[in-house]
């Protein structure tokens, strides 16, 4: 029987180190479920205490104070466990544990080292187990609120089972006294039976505790997942929140940018509804004194065809009258273009048109001590109104020149004209201070001169607009500055 009662010792104790071993790396200190090691604690003490009752015929009976007393801690520590399920386990319980272990342990000493002292040792032993194994019961019941499990409640019956069966091995081994059993491997069938039934049950128990902890370490990951798994969601949403916001607010300015452009628009419109008003009126007023100055033209020239003196005077007669007619012309244009928007476009030489304009201007620039220079090839035909870009180009070369009269040294007004493969470019550079606000340089009624109407650009650029092309503005780095005109190639 000595043999057999090793074997079931070995065997028992070979699968709690099974089932120590599947849950080894799990103990650790930061999960809520297996907090302080008392896990592997408890299946590491019983399993020694089961290893050292077989190993007691080989080394003696002092292993007796060694096995009972892993096995009274291997119950302390699973007490542990299921009270830090529902429980902080504090200093002083610990102590306690501590102290009333020690106390077993010293009276079970005293009790072996008396002859035929097995039922007294087995009834010290099994009373605090007894204790221990109820304490359980409490615990478990308690996390039976939280958990109703049907592993939880089987575990529960297996320690109800456990201290049932120690209570009747405890009795049995009292009344039936038996003076030749000296320790737990020479008891009798009956007591032996009952013995390895509890061992049974509390390897159930372990089993089952092991089945829990898998559940709620599964049960705790799966929730983890599911907060991960939610936050996910909760960031793609917030995600989705901030790219519809910003959706929102790209549209915002969107409209509010359509917005400004209308009433730019709207306070365009009624400016040029205002210029078109004043230009018909000064159209009006300009138009008489032409009128006027022709008539005394036509009359001086008769008057000197009868003295004579026609042929002194020829000349400037023909400027004065042509300088008229390029006046009334200017007038009619300008009122064309402000109540059409259009003008009328015809293919012609922009280098005769250019040299006109020097010749125009060439008084005021020997006027002002400007050097005009102008740099154009014999042909450049381009399609357009003559009168309207006349004017542009007139407007800036006299613009150019109003730029040099702060100037003390040489004044240069330079105007080119270029002949690209896809488009005809005229440049008018000066020598002068440069452009210092080049952005609302274009601007209606913005103006740099102080007696200037901010008129002049603003009418060059829409101008140019309206025959397909754009001028532009650079300061060059040194002095001065150089507008281009680009015009779309025929």
């Amino acid at each position: 029987m000595e043999q057999i009662n090793q074997l079931i010792f070995i065997v028992y104790a070979l699968v709690l180190l099974g089932i120590l071993t599947s849950t080894l790396g799990q103990d650790n200190a930061s999960s809520p479920l297996i907090a302080g090691g008392y896990w592997s604690s408890s299946l590491l003490l019983r399993a020694s205490s089961l290893f050292t009752w077989a190993a007691l015929p080989i080394f003696g009976e002092f292993l007796l104070d060694v096995a009972n007393g892993a096995y009274l801690a291997s119950s302390v520590t699973l007490c542990l466990l299921f009270r830090s399920w529902n429980a902080k386990i504090n200093a002083r319980l610990l102590v306690f544990l501590m102290l009333c272990w020690i106390f077993v342990m010293v009276a079970f000493h005293f009790l072996r080292l008396q002859p035929d002292s097995f039922a007294q040792r087995v009834m010290l032993v099994t009373i605090p187990i007894i204790l221990l194994e109820s304490w359980q019961i409490y615990e478990l019941v308690r996390q039976l609120r939280s958990d109703k499990s049907f592993t939880l409640r089987i575990l529960i019956v297996s320690v109800f089972l456990q201290a049932v069966l120690a209570f009747l091995r405890m009795s049995v081994t009292w009344f039936n006294h038996d003076d030749s059993v000296a320790n737990i491997l020479q008891q009798k069938s009956s007591i032996a039976f009952m013995f390895i039934a509890n061992m049974s049950a509390n390897l159930l128990c372990y089993v089952m505790v092991s089945s829990l902890l898998f559940q709620k370490l599964w049960k705790s990951a799966s929730n983890s997942l599911n907060e991960i798994l939610q936050k996910t969601r909760d960031l793609k949403s917030a995600q989705q929140e901030k790219e519809e916001m910003e959706e929102l607010n790209s549209a915002l300015e969107v409209l509010l940018a359509e917005k400004n452009q209308f009433v730019k628009k709207l306070t365009m419109s009624e400016k040029l509804s205002n210029m078109g008003t004043m230009v018909s009126s000064l159209a009006h007023e300009i138009n008489q004194p032409l009128g006027a100055i022709r008539l005394n033209t036509d009359f001086l020239e008769q008057r000197l065809m009868k003295n004579g003196d026609l042929v002194r005077y020829q000349d400037i007669l023909s400027r004065i009258q042509h300088d008229g007619e390029r006046a009334a012309n200017t007038i009619t244009k300008l009122r064309h273009f402000f109540y059409s928007g259009s003008g009328e476009f015809e293919l012609f030489n922009l280098s005769v048109l250019i040299k006109d304009v020097v010749a125009i201007a060439s008084p005021e620039a020997n006027s002002r001590k400007v050097s005009l220079i102008a740099d154009v090839p014999k042909d450049a035909m381009v399609n357009g109104d003559p009168s309207q870009l006349q004017m542009v180009i007139l407007n800036l070369l006299n613009n150019a020149m109003e730029a040099l009269r702060a100037n003390s040294g040489e004044k240069i007004v330079h105007i080119r004209l270029s002949r690209l493969s896809q488009s005809t470019e005229v440049e008018v550079i000066d020598n002068g201070p440069g452009v210092a606000n080049v952005v609302q340089l274009f601007e209606l009624f913005n103006t740099t001169k102080e007696s200037g109407m901010g008129v002049g650009l603003w009418l060059s650029r829409s101008i140019m607009e309206l025959h397909g092309g754009n001028i532009t503005v650079v300061n060059p780095g040194e002095a001065g500055a150089i507008f281009k005109l680009r015009f779309p190639n025929p």
